[in-house]
């Protein structure tokens, strides 16, 4: 191991162990987790950063633990090696502890002719007791030697005496009778223990040397690079130490053929992949929808029904080809009529012309051609978003719809799609453009459960003022599933229209203006983010709220959380506990400037 390059194995329960030898061969970096990581009989993207003191092991881009040993801190890898996937360049073992059970004193060496390490005694000796009478009867010997065997096995001998330890030559007893086999295909877990019992079958011997009566050996050795059994796939190596987001970006891409978050400003022909494979997306022309729309989430993108569309990737860059997907994306309507495509290929053969669509006002999916197709039962509206994910697997041939996170309808006996034709955003089969706004597309390279489907759709606020009304209004829209608008009485209202960071903007001025959100249970979160964009003007000697959730009902006194600008200009971030006398809360080290838009985010993360 003194030569080895790095490696990543997995041990029987579930824990990743590395190592590697030293650029210099002086020795050997071994660490292993401290908690397992790896399931059984389940895909999981596994990343295992070094930063040169320790290690850091991710399980779908997700931090399962950080370890170390002595024998790494500090070490640089050996540059030597090739790279071997699935199974190490020979099987080696790693002898722990012998105890002779029965036996009178003596002494005792493992010996092999396969092995070509030298342990300072001879090229062929894998351990060696050398001090006579240390192995003595019931008594744990610790031997921690390692071998390593060409040829798939290891063939090892326990050995009582030798004439001459500085040149062995194996066992003094009768050729062929004291060897043991092991053989590593027949040796899958990573701790065994074997007894070797002194008999004249086949692999022990009746030991003549000692004693005139039987005895046993108990031989205790951990088994390493073994093969694998399972299954591997979009393997990496970066010449950094990556970081957790890094990490959790490399796992996203592996799953998400794209990611659309369409957030771009006004007037763009180019519109970013945030997977992390940076695929193209792209229109042009008279066929561009606007860009820079207040959307479910930030921005978003409003087609017209003509002719707007975008350009993606081809069907089987994405994921979508013969296998298992998920395809999501938020929709607001402005028409139900025929087809409103979201998500679709140009193609018209059988199985070959994706179309995710919503057909008079009922989501739909389908793969062309006869008995291809799935119908759901939900009637949309227009005006209002909806999260809208169409899910097939190639498993059980199911074709599966979900309408804001819950399932509406499901449908087997559905064969899989087999077109390469490029995919379009708000066209399929060469037209039925959809008439609305489009929000956060994202396809999925597997079917993805109800839980993470929702997961993806709670990605988006559930409140979500843009504060984008035109004068003299009273209503403010919140432009999410559960309508919440803000409200004002015309005395009390902010101005609106004001140029904003974005669009528009409320205007409060330090008196009496304010706006209301009605009580939802949605709202009571045990984990939360709030945030906003503000600009302040005045400073003032009293706190001035930016924004809370309180209990009107007992004079405003119980403050579930709230966010509050100081006369420095800082930001508390404050939560009242449950039994309503307690607070907790967080100072902004760096105040706010003034007369310029700053951006607020607190979290609380339970």
């Amino acid at each position: 191991y003194t030569w080895a390059g790095p490696s990543l194995s997995i041990r029987k329960n579930g824990r990743v162990i590395v190592r590697f030898g030293y650029r210099d061969h002086s020795g050997y970096c071994e660490a292993a987790s401290t908690t397992d990581v790896v399931s059984n009989d389940q895909w999981q993207h596994l990343s295992l950063v070094f930063d040169g003191a320790n290690f850091r092991v991710y399980k779908n881009g997700v931090l399962s633990d950080t370890f170390s040993d002595p024998s790494c801190s500090g070490q640089t890898p050996s540059g030597l090696g090739v790279f071997h996937i699935g199974h190490g360049v020979n099987p080696a073992v790693k002898f722990d502890d012998i105890t002779c059970n029965g036996c009178n004193n003596g002494e005792a060496f493992i010996w092999s002719d396969l092995t070509a390490l030298n342990n300072g005694y001879g090229r062929r000796e894998l351990a060696w007791l050398a001090t006579p009478n240390q192995l003595h009867n019931h008594v744990t010997n610790t031997i921690d030697e390692w071998a390593t065997g060409p040829g798939g096995y290891l063939d090892f001998q326990v050995c009582n005496w030798d004439s001459d330890p500085n040149t062995p030559n194996g066992c003094d007893d009768p050729p062929g009778g004291e060897d043991q086999a092991l053989y590593f295909d027949e040796a899958p877990t990573s701790k065994i223990e074997e007894t070797i019992a002194y008999d004249h079958a086949l692999g022990s011997v009746y030991q003549y040397l000692w004693l005139p009566s039987r005895y046993n050996v108990d031989l205790n050795y951990s088994v390493y690079s073994t093969g694998l059994k399972g299954r591997l796939d979009e393997i990496n190596l970066f010449n950094v130490a990556l970081t957790g987001d890094e990490v959790q970006g490399v796992y996203n891409g592996s799953l998400r053929g794209l990611e659309l978050k369409l957030d771009e400003p006004p007037g763009q022909h180019l519109f970013e992949d945030t997977s992390g494979n940076n695929f193209s997306t792209s229109c042009s022309g008279a066929s561009c929808p606007d860009s820079g729309i207040p959307g479910r989430a930030n921005q978003s993108l409003r087609f017209d029904g003509v002719d707007d569309y975008l350009t993606t990737e081809a069907a089987d860059t994405l994921g979508l080809t013969d296998s298992s997907f998920t395809a999501m994306a938020w929709v607001k309507l402005d028409s139900l009529s025929g087809d409103q495509s979201i998500l679709g290929t140009d193609t018209l053969l059988d199985r070959e012309g994706l179309h995710l669509v919503v057909r008079n006002g009922v989501p739909y999916m389908g793969f062309y051609g006869s008995g291809n197709d799935t119908a759901g039962t939900t009637t949309l509206e227009t005006g209002k978003w909806y999260h809208l994910a169409f899910r097939y697997n190639k498993d059980t041939q199911q074709q599966a719809i979900f309408v804001n996170g819950v399932q509406d309808v499901a449908a087997t006996g559905k064969a899989s799609f087999l077109g390469t034709d490029t995919v379009h955003v708000g066209k399929s089969r060469g037209g039925h453009y959809i008439d609305g706004l489009i929000d956060h597309v994202v396809i999925q390279r597997t079917a993805l459960s109800v839980a993470d489907i929702r997961a993806i759709m709670n990605e988006a606020p559930v409140l979500n003022l843009h504060l984008d009304e035109d004068l003299a209004t009273t209503t403010f829209i919140d432009d999410t599933p559960l309508a919440n608008h803000a409200t004002c009485t015309a005395a009390s209202c902010p101005e609106a229209g004001a140029k904003g960071q974005m669009r528009e903007a409320a205007v409060f001025d330090g008196g009496d203006r304010e706006l209301t959100v009605a009580a939802d249970s949605a709202y009571n979160l045990s984990q939360f983010t709030v945030g906003l964009w503000v600009k302040p003007n005045n400073r003032r000697a009293q706190i001035q709220p930016l924004v809370s959730k309180r209990d009107m009902a007992n004079g405003g006194g119980n403050v579930n959380y709230a966010l509050l600008l100081h006369s420095d200009n800082t930001v508390r971030f404050l939560m009242q506990q449950s039994n309503c006398f307690s607070y907790r809360q967080l100072n902004t080290a760096t105040a706010l400037l003034d007369g310029q838009w700053n951006h607020v985010m607190a979290t609380y993360d339970g």
